[in-house]
């Protein structure tokens, strides 16, 4: 049933028994939800949306909608629209200048910190790099750099530079997009490799 204006007084007709009995409520509710190609369950215990009370047909307004789209997104254990921007703010970026260096339309990341569109995983851990390594932020930031990385697979490590040196060892890792990165870590950091298989434990 299409979403009825938000505004618009209970109670509402209901558009599968006519009756004018549509009234705001509480439910359980399962549903399978599309993302990356796969299928999944997703459950909200107490989804607030307005039910036909002669029928029990479901109205699933913009609301609902988002209800179950967070509830997908916690499921997925994906960066969250708030927390995508907060972070974008602290680092003093515009959506613009964020959007080209993930190298995605601006309008894509937009929609990612309204909650308008879920990002792919493979992105969301791409956020997860450039928001937790400065080292990544550099390199894509950076039209020269970015046009050689990937050229090459490096095993070893790379040179300090100097405002690196002192603070940690070297390390290399392939991007989601495919791209070989090349960062340097403190003694706090954890690997690039170690911190992909955390985001993606657990998970289908």
């Amino acid at each position: 049933m299409p979403p009825l204006p938000a505004t618009k007084p209970f109670p509402w007709k209901c558009g599968h028994c006519r009756a004018r009995t549509v009234e705001p409520d509480v439910v359980p509710y399962t549903t399978e939800a599309e993302y990356d190609g796969r299928t999944y369950e997703v459950t909200v215990a107490e989804l607030k949306v307005p039910r036909c009370q002669s029928c029990g047909e479901l109205v699933l307004d913009t609301a609902a909608n988002r209800q179950i789209t967070e509830a997908l997104r916690r499921h997925l254990g994906l960066l969250t629209p708030a927390q995508i921007r907060r972070n974008r703010e602290t680092l003093g970026l515009t959506q613009r200048q964020l959007a080209s260096h993930l190298g995605i339309a601006e309008a894509t990341l937009s929609r990612w910190e309204t909650g308008a569109q879920i990002q792919q995983r493979a992105l969301d851990r791409l956020l997860r790099l450039y928001f937790s390594s400065a080292s990544v932020r550099a390199a894509l930031a950076s039209e020269d750099r970015l046009a050689e990385l990937g050229t090459l697979v490096r095993l070893g490590p790379e040179p300090e530079t100097e405002a690196e040196r002192g603070s940690g060892s070297a390390a290399a890792f392939t991007s989601p997009s495919g791209t070989r990165i090349f960062s340097n870590f403190g003694r706090r950091d954890s690997s690039v490799g170690s911190l992909l298989s955390r985001n993606a434990g657990g998970r289908n």
